[in-house]
């Protein structure tokens, strides 16, 4: 499993794999210079993506994303990006820089900052650098593409459209004071870049998606796990933000996803390393200005066994509108919920030592009643008196 490999858990799939050019210098380049084209080079012809030379611009906007073919943005983009040192996936660069290179950086000691020497994340064993990184084609989707940065570290960068709450609170956290508050585990930004048309493409660090495996296997690690992520939805909270999506696939970890499974609850790689938690996917956000009601209509919601019942209601009845800080803290109990009970699938109740304490906060914060919830304050202040 690679970052980002389940973004579509919402309520519409993303369709199979694109297989991306395999050389970036010949029909990459011919895509964004226009020698790619069909028809003897007709203004009006169609290129790989289907979209007519004259109307490229338009209709790569972001009203248009469930028309274009998945690789359309970085295909068109691919050289842009490359001046900005990020090479896409399925280019020759990506799939070729760093083999036989065994010098693989450290992981950043604050990987929230990391340094331009220092890797994004744990890596377990790696060969080189080219093993570094996902060799997949796989494509996620028109608004995704993996990719590399000068360093030849993997990324993330994602098509965020102009004037949306996710934009404002991806910038509003990669800014002082915000990315300084240690509260702050929202996926770091390394880049804005601008576009032409109505988004700007996101870069972000690849992290680990498999966060939750193999399941914690102590009680140490499981609170430590929660109170990080509850610290940072607290602080999301008192920015106005809420995150409208919380479940596992939403959350990554600074860890490559291929590392040894633990097959008893004695041998959990957290206590290895310096483990951080990151929430990523704020395309559901809504955010509030300061003093106003966090009440909203959703438009979309996690899966059945995450969202509240409220949050399904509303989903069905569109404008019933729904307390969304007591949403997402419902949200944030199931995904902590699920991780403790894959555990005791994993390991045994046996060998879990009395999560009592643990197991009565999550039923407080997954109370179908949203106004006999705990505020995220108010779990973080439980959670640190377990600790």
């Amino acid at each position: 499993m690679t970052p980002f490999t389940q973004q579509a858990t919402k309520k519409e799939a993303h369709g199979p794999a694109q297989t991306s050019n395999d050389n970036a210098d010949g029909p990459l380049n011919d895509y964004v210079s226009g020698t790619g084209m069909t028809g003897g080079g007709s203004s009006t012809s169609n290129r790989s993506d289907g979209l007519p030379e004259d109307g490229r611009s338009i209709l790569l906007n972001s009203n248009n994303w469930d028309n274009l073919d998945k690789l359309a943005i970085w295909l068109f983009y691919e050289a842009d990006l490359r001046v900005q040192g990020y090479h896409i996936m399925g280019s020759s660069f990506y799939k070729t820089l760093g083999k036989g290179d065994f010098n693989v950086p450290p992981a950043a000691l604050d990987p929230f900052h990391p340094t331009d020497l220092e890797s994004f994340v744990h890596h377990f064993h790696p060969r080189d650098l080219l093993s570094t990184r996902t060799s997949s084609t796989w494509q996620p989707g028109v608004d995704i593409c993996f990719g590399i940065d000068r360093f030849q570290r993997q990324v993330v960068m994602k098509a965020v459209p102009n004037d949306t709450p996710e934009l404002a609170v991806l910038r509003q956290f990669s800014c002082p004071p915000l990315c300084a508050d240690k509260r702050n585990r929202v996926i770091p930004v390394l880049d804005f870049v601008a576009t032409k048309h109505d988004f700007v493409i996101v870069v972000m660090p690849a992290w680990g998606m498999c966060w939750q495996l193999p399941p914690c296997g102590n009680m140490t690690t499981r609170v430590e796990l929660a109170i990080k992520l509850a610290e940072c939805l607290q602080l999301l909270h008192e920015c106005g933000v809420a995150h409208g999506d919380i479940q596992p696939f939403n959350i990554l970890i600074n860890h490559v996803d291929s590392r040894n499974f633990s097959e008893t609850s004695h041998n959990d790689f957290r206590q290895s390393h310096n483990i951080e938690y990151a929430y990523i996917d704020f395309g559901s956000a809504f955010l509030f200005p300061p003093g106003t009601s966090c009440v909203g209509c959703p438009r979309t919601i996690p899966p059945d066994n995450i969202s509240s019942p409220e949050q399904q209601l509303a989903m069905e009845s569109e404008a019933i509108p729904v307390d969304l800080f007591a949403a997402d803290v419902y949200n944030f109990g199931k995904t902590l919920e699920g991780e403790l009970c894959a555990a005791f699938e994993a390991y045994g109740e046996a060998h879990i030592p009395d999560p009592k304490e643990y197991k009565c906060i999550l039923r407080e914060m997954t109370n179908e009643e949203p106004l006999q919830r705990p505020s995220a304050a108010a779990v973080l202040k439980f959670l640190l008196t377990i600790r």
